[in-house]
Order: C-alpha cells, then sequence, then structure tokens
C-alpha cells in the first residue's frame, strides 16, 4: 500500500515527530510504500527518518500531489 504521513515540521526529537517516526517505522516493517512531508525538516529528526527508517521525505507539497485528498 502507498501511504503518507503527513505532519507540519520534523526538526527537533519530541511530541508529533516521534509520533510520525514511530508509523513511519510500523508501516515501512510491514512493506509499505511511505512517503513523510513536513512543511520544515531539519537535524536531527530528518537524518533518523533518512537513515534508521529509509523513507522519502518531502518539503515540496507539490511532490505529494499524486495522493488523492
Amino acid at each position: 500500500m502507498k501511504i503518507l504521513i503527513a505532519t507540519n515540521h520534523l526538526a527537533l526529537y519530541g511530541g508529533s515527530e516521534i509520533v510520525c517516526l514511530e508509523m513511519a517505522e510500523y508501516f515501512k516493517s510491514r512493506g509499505h510504500r511511505l512517503t513523510v512531508f513536513a512543511s520544515v525538516a531539519a537535524a536531527p529528526m530528518a537524518d533518523i527518518f533518512g537513515s534508521r527508517v529509509g523513507v522519502r521525505l518531502v518539503t515540496d507539497p507539490f511532490e505529494i500531489a499524486p495522493f488523492p485528498l
């Protein structure tokens, strides 16, 4: 399944960032194709999503256009 997780920001290690990370790890471990969108992405969380989870992290809203609303 193709899944999109969207949040406003992925920068600091806390709150909603950790929830998004746990969701991404879960869906990735089940073999789903995953994209994570954040308006703002910065270290350390952006690095964790790339290295630890290995998901596509995008900050351009036009890159998520293929996902239906």
